[in-house]
């Protein structure tokens, strides 16, 4: 079982508060730049997932005590009896039981306890999803639970929410917030597109972020908008929104020999997510942001 470097748990200072049930605070504390991890599309329990990649991410994000957002389907949950895309050939051995859900779960909850204290918020994905509608039972709920008892404040989101990310300057004066709207995403396989279009249909109803976060098509790409608004003392106000499209950790290519992927004449993808740094430049609240490494 890959563990981070060094077993014993890293405190954060920074705090997640559910306001609602799918939108939550994450608030800073005074410092000079403040880091949030954003993940979708794990497949942790996948054979083709690239746990050194992930365990690399979530290493470093202990080592910048960032907060760490998994916008669903952090389970691949694929090969149960009921499914019919099971394969024996995608279990992992840890995870040939009787009880298979409960086998991903808790071996899930045992690769993580020692990132426990930088994980924000699990939202749900369509893999998910699934599960609940034909087993009644929750993964992202039982994860979470048990990370819980296990001393992590992760909470539980959506399948779509909303987190604010509340920063203070170092010497007290205020810096202001961020929002983030998370979407695990939705449609078939864009090659040519690569879910732009899915962004020019939610920039039509979205309004008052300054992030979004998107997962599900296993592309990873990043694009830059700006809206433009009145404030209540009729001063022009130019915002940026950044969208951001996780890719997954779940290498489906491999080789190029075979399998569904490679069947569908689909090629290689960007496996990781993104960094978002929050700092301050004359008093106001900045933010960067960073792709993971492969």
């Amino acid at each position: 079982m890959s563990k981070a470097k060094g077993s014993k748990d890293r405190q954060v200072a920074w705090q997640i508060v559910e306001k609602r049930r799918n939108v939550h605070v994450v608030k800073f504390p005074a410092r000079r730049e403040s880091w949030a991890l954003l993940l979708a599309d794990v497949h942790w329990d996948n054979p083709k997932c690239e746990r050194g990649l992930l365990t690399r991410h979530l290493d470093e994000a202990r080592s910048r005590e960032a907060a760490v957002v998994s916008a669903g389907d952090f389970f691949c949950a694929m090969q149960g009896k009921w499914d019919k895309r099971a394969s024996k050939a995608d279990v992992r051995p840890e995870h040939q039981a009787d009880d298979y859900l409960d086998a991903i779960v808790g071996t899930a909850v045992d690769y993580l306890e020692p990132y426990r204290s930088n994980l924000a918020l699990f939202g749900e994905g369509n893999h998910e999803q699934s599960i609940q509608k034909r087993h009644e039972t929750n993964l992202t709920e039982r994860l979470c639970a048990r990370l819980r008892d296990r001393g992590s404040n992760v909470c539980r989101g959506g399948f779509g929410g909303w987190i604010r990310f509340e920063c203070k300057e170092v010497n007290g004066r205020g810096a202001g917030s961020r929002t983030l709207f998370y979407h695990h995403g939705a449609g078939m396989d864009p090659a040519v597109t690569k879910g732009q279009i899915e962004w020019e249909r939610m920039a039509s109803w979205l309004d008052g972020t300054d992030l979004v976060l998107a997962g599900h098509i296993h592309h990873h790409n990043y694009t830059r908008t700006k809206r433009v608004t009145l404030d209540a003392s009729d001063s022009i106000v130019k915002r940026t929104v950044h969208w951001l499209r996780a890719g997954t950790y779940k290498d489906c290519y491999a080789d190029g020999a075979a399998g569904y992927h490679i069947e569908r004449n689909r090629g290689p993808r960007s496996l990781g997510g993104w960094w978002v740094r929050f700092y301050t430049h004359n008093h106001n609240l900045r933010l960067e942001v960073v792709p993971t490494e492969e």
